[in-house]
């Protein structure tokens, strides 16, 4: 057995290391993304439309098909595009354009889940049907603590409006009557602030072996609604008003909790394999 001081290892490691820094690297062979030209296009995009990124991101990471909408009234403009080409175009040629996903089963075979309503009535609901409380009483059957938490299940995304940012001026007056005067003024232009528009909770369901999840517009209490209609994605209006989801709807891979298809009053149907 040979053995070697710390020198010689470190020579021996360097010299290992230059070597394999000389040699040229390996060639790519991967075959050319046939799409990367229609990628940087729709990039470009994103200065004048908004949309665009998010629906490429919808059909591209999702694999749902993006519907594009007008950003006022949230009615489609066009049926739902099937390729990042469609969605280039699509947004060239409307650069306000939103954009949406139509409700129930998607491509993958997950169902899109969307519950409307003004965001308060939204918390009061969720807050009765996703919660369950616990109790801890003492020996005398006294209530001594009360903890409630979510049931299990997949996080809902939230689809909500946000107001544009405040332009805060250097003005002194009395009571600082206007200091959010901009956006007041903004806000009273289009009915009030975030809570008076409506917003949406989405859930993506994993499909169900030999069942398929229907998705029926109906009303459920605390003033809220599913929706089968298009659930808009991302818009920006012309007042700087901005409709957006922290993130897309992925499939997720554990199957929808019993509580939330009670909740919402859901129905299956079988399918064939």
């Amino acid at each position: 057995m040979t053995f070697h001081d710390e020198t010689s290892v470190g020579a021996a490691l360097a010299d290992a290391y230059a070597h394999a820094m000389s040699r040229p690297p390996m060639p790519d062979t991967s075959p050319p993304d046939p799409d990367a030209a229609v990628r940087e296009t729709i990039a470009a995009l994103a200065a004048v439309a908004p949309s665009a990124g998010t629906a490429a991101g919808l059909l591209n990471v999702a694999a749902v098909h993006p519907v594009p909408l007008d950003p006022d009234s949230l009615t489609p403009t066009g049926e739902p595009l099937t390729s990042l080409t469609e969605v280039c175009e699509h947004w060239r040629a409307r650069p306000a354009d939103a954009v949406g996903v139509r409700a129930g089963v998607q491509p993958t075979g997950a169902c899109l889940v969307g519950v409307i309503g003004y965001p308060s009535a939204l918390r009061t609901w969720i807050g009765a049907v996703g919660t369950e409380t616990f109790e801890r009483r003492n020996e005398y059957g006294s209530v001594v603590h009360t903890e409630r938490s979510y049931r299990p299940g997949p996080a809902p995304i939230p689809v909500r409006w946000a107001a544009p940012p405040t332009r805060v001026r250097s003005v002194v007056a009395s009571g600082s009557v206007l200091l959010n005067l901009d956006q007041q003024m903004r806000r009273a232009a289009h009915g009030g602030g975030e809570e008076q528009h409506r917003a949406w909770m989405v859930w993506v369901l994993a499909p169900q072996p030999g069942r398929q999840l229907a998705v029926r517009s109906r009303r459920l209490p605390d003033g809220v609604a599913v929706t089968a209609d298009v659930i808009p994605w991302h818009a920006r209006r012309a007042d700087g008003w901005t409709l957006s989801a922290p993130n897309l709807p992925i499939t997720p891979d554990a199957p929808a909790p019993a509580w939330l298809l009670e909740a919402i009053r859901a129905t299956t149907k079988e399918i064939n394999q």
